[in-house]
């Protein structure tokens, strides 16, 4: 009789019942996985609808597998209240600036590659909705305040240029 090279641990032998109960729980576990990367995949979906992003293409950051058992274990382990993912190539035409809410919290959130966590546990369609109006009407609020402010710059230098003497205009090489 030959003796392995190296001394091993035994490991005890299980019973049926627990190879039962491993497997049964491991099917209960993955049906549950499942339900989870669907919910995931409808808030993404939803995502795009809201940002008119014509693909569906897209998959998670945070495992190297398709398997939604592991990704839902990802999740799980993943100390951050983001979800990541990645968008394919035929989403070309997007950028994280196209995709920006106000949060509930007023916080402005890119969810082009992410969303929040607690999107998988709350309602969070008036949210993106709502907030998507929001940071829309935030931009369109800047760009109307910058114009104003560079239309009283140019009514301000036209005003002082009024006030300048033809020789005054002349040596500041103005017409």
């Amino acid at each position: 009789m030959t003796k392995p090279k190296q001394s091993l641990k035994k490991v005890p032998a299980f019973t049926k019942e627990f190879l039962y109960d491993t497997a049964k729980k491991t099917e209960e576990l993955e049906k549950n996985a499942k339900e989870i990367f669907k919910r995931c995949t409808y808030i993404i979906s939803y995502i795009f609808s809201v940002f008119n992003v014509k693909n569906h293409y897209f998959w998670f950051n945070d495992n190297d597998s398709y398997y939604e058992f592991d990704m839902v274990l990802s999740l799980y382990k993943n100390k951050y209240n983001t979800i990541f993912y990645s968008t394919g190539s035929k989403s070309l035409g997007k950028s994280p600036s196209d995709c920006m809410i106000i949060d509930c919290n007023e916080d402005e959130a890119d969810v082009w590659q992410s969303f929040p966590k607690r999107w998988l546990f709350e309602d969070f369609e008036q949210e993106l909705t709502n907030g998507k109006n929001k940071f829309e009407e935030k931009i369109k609020a800047q760009e109307i305040l910058f114009k104003t402010k560079e239309s009283k710059k140019k009514d301000l230098i036209s005003s002082a240029k009024k006030k300048l003497t033809k020789e005054e205009r002349k040596a500041l090489n103005i017409k």
